[in-house]
């Protein structure tokens, strides 16, 4: 299994990168976790985004999804672009939110797939499930396996969440978001996770490697990561825009 990382700013974009996407490619399935704003550019350098086996939209913010738009236009206009409908995955919230994004019914292009918790899909040789997170409503998290192989878990945007660490339990590499370094003093209680409460859902949930991501600027993910493996003792990897993981 691969991560591609297409994005990994948080809640908006910053000097050189763009906003969260992730590309998890294996068993010649290519499945692309969010699609922010900014990311487009990033995925069609990467591969054809015709060859995308689907597109799983965490949450409704712009920050996970604006992109889409821009991937619905260049499938909809670029001569033979589309191979294939892609179906995009995500909470009844998170899809109303993206027709009203894109105006229209997706004209077979792509094609809405309505997702809870507790759920479970397959995506070519993926399978897939999802739980609820800590952040607006209808925002969901992901865990992706291969049958008898390697699993990634995508944390989505959520503040600490004891039920996320058990969904994540002996995963082989977490995706979490660490959008503060420390968590500012007037900020909302749960929505979004810091250092510290992201080293301790990876510890309490047995995660071998940690992607640090969806940092928002002026902090940046090599200092996020830092604070996070003074806490974690697995291994710890700083996000960027390019960056690629085997596991």
């Amino acid at each position: 299994m691969r991560l591609s990382v297409f994005g990994h700013a948080g809640s908006y974009g910053a000097p050189g990168a763009q906003c969260s996407s992730y590309l998890v490619s294996a068993t010649g399935t290519q499945l692309l976790l969010d699609i922010g704003n900014g990311s487009f550019s990033n995925l069609a350098r990467q591969l054809l985004p015709g060859d995308l086996s689907a597109v799983f939209v965490s949450h409704r913010h712009h920050d996970h999804l604006a992109d889409l738009i821009s991937l619905y236009h260049y499938l909809s206009f670029v001569p033979g672009a589309l191979r294939h409908p892609i179906p995009i995955y995500g909470s009844p919230e998170t899809l109303e939110a993206i027709r009203t994004l894109v105006l229209a019914d997706f004209g077979g292009i792509l094609l809405p797939q309505a997702v809870r918790a507790g759920q479970a899909v397959e995506v070519g040789g993926l399978q897939v499930t999802f739980a609820d997170a800590d952040h607006v409503p209808g925002t969901l998290a992901a865990r992706v396996s291969v049958d008898g192989g390697p699993s990634l878990g995508f944390t989505a945007d959520t503040g600490p969440n004891p039920g996320l660490e058990q969904f994540f339990d002996g995963i082989d590499l977490l995706v979490g978001e660490c959008t503060w370094l420390t968590r500012p003093d007037q900020a909302p209680a749960g929505l979004h996770m810091d250092a510290s409460e992201l080293a301790s859902m990876a510890t309490h949930s047995g995660a071998r490697r940690l992607v640090v991501t969806h940092v928002a600027y002026p902090g940046n993910a090599v200092a996020a990561a830092r604070l996070v493996a003074d806490r974690f003792a697995g291994e710890v990897i700083a996000a960027f825009d390019g960056l690629a993981v085997e596991f």
